[in-house]
């Protein structure tokens, strides 16, 4: 059973090896914060496995800033249960990437296109 961690902005306690509570705040700078234990062990586990750093772009969002981001009124993202990744590195092939993150989690792979958009 997965645990719900709830934290203050700007937390940076350690979760996994590599993630820490504030890389899933809400952007916003709000102060109710989450994350789903068992989401960061799976991103844990992905960027253990392929060995290449995960970068979180959205991880936890408040109701304002999910607004304000076009998100689904029932996005997961609202119960800290879904984040958006991108590699920063290059290394994992972002479809390869959406994939490995499909089969595990509730996970959005950010991919840049050559004028520094970003595709969904």
């Amino acid at each position: 059973m997965s645990t719900l961690i709830t934290f203050k902005a700007g937390d940076k306690t350690p979760i996994t090896k590599n993630f820490a509570r504030n890389e899933f705040q809400c952007s916003c700078g709000c102060s109710a914060q989450m994350v789903d234990e068992m989401l960061v062990q799976k991103l844990q586990t992905i960027r253990t496995v392929y060995d290449t750093p995960l970068k979180i772009t959205s991880g936890y969002r408040c109701v304002k800033h999910n607004a304000a981001v076009g998100g689904a009124k029932s996005s997961k993202h609202l119960y800290g249960i879904a984040a958006d990744v991108k590699d920063p590195t290059g290394k994992l092939n972002p479809v390869a990437l959406a994939i490995l993150a499909s089969w595990c989690c509730t996970i959005k792979v950010d991919i840049e296109n050559s004028k520094g958009q970003y595709i969904e």
